[in-house]
């Protein structure tokens, strides 16, 4: 039997369902609001990673947690290859699904727990080993956006992408003061870090209001849609994040 599935623009099925329930309730909601499906996948991962944290962390060591993690991982790529080759499913059954999607947060983890930079000692670290390691990370990057295979895409990509990104961020980290990596500490950098998860709610809604209310040109629109989303994000940054971020520190003093 083959998995066919068609994305959805929306949902009204429960948020934390809304990646499954757009590959196969195939319900319309609010426009904007499909890119929630990835709000989906982090609410999936967040309901089991503390479990597995508390569970492990100083009770087995670094390495072999993270070579757990990374058995998980391989798991994932496997069931991956598995629904391309074996159920012929399409881009969108693996784009939006926990169950293939989650690996791309582990590795994540893996960094924090075996390689971390804020707690190992990286002085034996020579910078050019690292920066090395930084330049064939972006080559490796660049490689899975270059190679158009849909196979290649819907099952190795994602493993790539995560294992390329590891060394990456610990050389950003672990060398902040390297001229290369500097200008990710300037203040207006860091800023649009803080808002960037707002403005990525937001944009999808914006730009679909806009194209559906007017027919100027989607470069205008574009601007617009921008411009409006980094509006918003301010106004949840200093509305609504800045408040509760006083709060919270009140009530752990």
């Amino acid at each position: 039997t083959k998995c066919r599935v068609t994305p959805a623009s929306g949902l009204r099925a429960k948020p934390a369902l809304r990646n499954y329930g757009q590959l196969f309730e195939h319900q319309a909601g609010m426009p904007g609001t499909g890119i929630l499906w990835s709000l989906a996948v982090e609410e999936h991962f967040y309901l089991v990673w503390p479990i597995l944290f508390v569970s492990l962390y100083g009770r087995v060591s670094r390495v072999r947690f993270s070579v757990l993690l990374a058995s998980i991982c391989m798991t994932v790529l496997a069931w991956r290859c598995a629904l391309v080759w074996l159920w012929s499913a399409n881009e969108w059954r693996i784009y939006l699904a926990t169950d293939t999607r989650i690996d791309s947060i582990l590795f994540g983890c893996i960094l924090a727990i075996w390689r971390n930079p804020n707690v190992d000692d990286i002085r034996t670290h020579r910078v050019w080993v690292m920066l090395l390691l930084a330049v064939l990370s972006l080559l490796s990057l660049l490689a899975t956006f270059v190679i158009r295979s849909p196979e290649f895409r819907e099952t190795f990509r994602y493993s790539i992408q995560g294992l390329a990104l590891m060394p990456l961020f610990y050389a950003a980290v672990a060398r902040e003061n390297e001229s290369i990596f500097l200008w990710l500490n300037h203040p207006a950098v860091r800023f649009a870090g803080v808002l960037s998860y707002s403005i990525y709610l937001s944009h999808s809604f914006v730009l679909d209001v806009l194209t559906e209310s007017s027919r100027w040109n989607p470069w205008i629109l574009g601007v617009l849609a921008a411009a409006i989303s980094v509006g918003f994000a301010l106004l949840i940054h200093f509305a609504v994040d800045r408040p509760l971020s006083v709060f919270r520190r009140r009530l752990r003093t």
